[in-house]
């Protein structure tokens, strides 16, 4: 009963203050407020303003992307690399200079390998092939080194009718400097086991022109004509009159004659 005559009580307080119309006029505020978020939205929905926004967002992410790559493309040409392993030969700025695109910054060169340059006669072109060993001798250098042909050009000088040709060389330990004069010698023909002797040993016969050398035989020197092949420097092949291990005088032969007795001081 206590309970009914308090809920009683309330209501006609409530009745007495109207504080339903409070609510009533709540209610209908936020319907209207409801009703206009909904025409706002039925109005971007109509004009798809939602599309325009979408297009924005792409073109600010393109713009974003397209930034970024600038950035690290900047990032990238402050760092100059080399584009082959060697040694600085050339430094053209000093630290604190401008440098500039027209310029080189450093000059290169790779020195495990280096190429000499050679100019061959044109009637001597037939007589070289890729892949030809030649011997290469450098005044800095005591002993001679071996290289390879890796280039013949294709093209015959029309003023000096020689043809261009280039010789590689292994160089690990570095004794070959570009820029060096060397002297080439270049092998057109081949003999094994020839038979050498120094082109001051030979003779020439003042009757018939016949080309002869002093060989020794018991004791007494003996004329003996030779033929002779291949030149190279100072040494003579020779391919007719001689075998190798026969004793032939190399020294004061001039004063000699057939027959001659001879005693052996030095062997060479």
């Amino acid at each position: 009963v206590k309970q009914a005559e308090a809920g009683l009580k309330l209501a006609r307080t409530q009745v007495e203050k109207r504080t339903w119309q409070k609510d009533i006029a709540m209610a209908d505020a936020q319907l209207r407020q409801a009703q206009a978020v909904l025409k706002s939205a039925e109005a971007l929905v109509k004009a798809k303003s939602w599309e325009a926004e979408i297009a924005a967002a792409r073109t600010g992410l393109k713009q974003v992307e397209v930034a970024r790559e600038l950035v690290l493309k900047r990032l990238a040409d402050a760092s100059v690399k080399a584009p082959i392993s060697g040694i600085i030969s050339r430094r053209n700025l000093d630290p604190g200079d401008m440098a500039t695109l027209s310029a080189p910054l450093f000059e290169l060169v790779d020195m495990d390998v280096v190429h000499a340059n050679v100019s061959v006669l044109e009637a001597d072109l037939a007589k070289i092939h890729m892949g030809d060993v030649a011997s290469i001798a450098v005044d800095a250098l005591d002993t001679s080194v071996e290289g390879r042909i890796t280039a013949i050009r294709p093209i015959v000088d029309k003023m000096t009718r020689t043809v261009q040709i280039e010789i590689s060389v292994d160089n690990p330990e570095h004794l070959l400097k570009p820029g060096m004069f060397a002297q080439v010698q270049l092998p057109t023909k081949v003999h094994p086991n020839a038979v050498l002797l120094p082109r001051t040993t030979l003779l020439t016969d003042t009757a018939d022109g016949e080309k002869y050398a002093f060989t020794v035989e018991t004791g007494r020197v003996v004329k003996t004509p030779v033929a002779q092949g291949l030149i190279e420097g100072n040494l003579v092949e020779i391919i007719e009159g001689l075998e190798a291990g026969t004793q032939v005088v190399i020294a004061g032969q001039q004063n000699l004659r057939h027959g001659d007795f001879v005693q052996v001081v030095k062997v060479h």
